[in-house]
């Protein structure tokens, strides 16, 4: 319950200053930070958010995969599944399990 108020807090929370924390947090160097910027992307449109998680499933880093694809179960469009597929086809086999498994999840 807590965990729900607070992401309704942050989605409702109308400020730059909001918008440049979460840009932050999807580019910061420590993972942990990365992985919740992923996850506030979920309750937040922030400026190039969705540019920031196809890096991050083109990064190969496994938690940055799986947390960039999570958030796109929720927030991805058919634009976003296309350019999730034509990744798909030059990544590793983790990466392309794993966006398989979201496109068939989602299709």
């Amino acid at each position: 319950a807590v965990k729900i108020k607070a992401s309704l807090a942050i989605a409702r929370i109308d400020t730059p200053a909001m918008d440049t924390w979460v840009q932050a947090m999807l580019n910061s160097v420590v993972e942990k930070d990365v992985l919740r910027g992923q996850e506030l992307l979920t309750h937040r449109n922030v400026k190039g958010g969705k540019d920031r998680l196809i890096q991050h499933v083109k990064s190969g880093s496994p938690s940055q995969v799986r947390g960039a694809l999570r958030t796109f179960s929720m927030i991805a469009d058919t634009k976003d599944l296309d350019l999730l597929f034509e990744i798909s086809r030059g990544s590793s086999a983790e990466t392309k399990r794993l966006i398989e498994s979201l496109l068939q999840k989602l299709g």
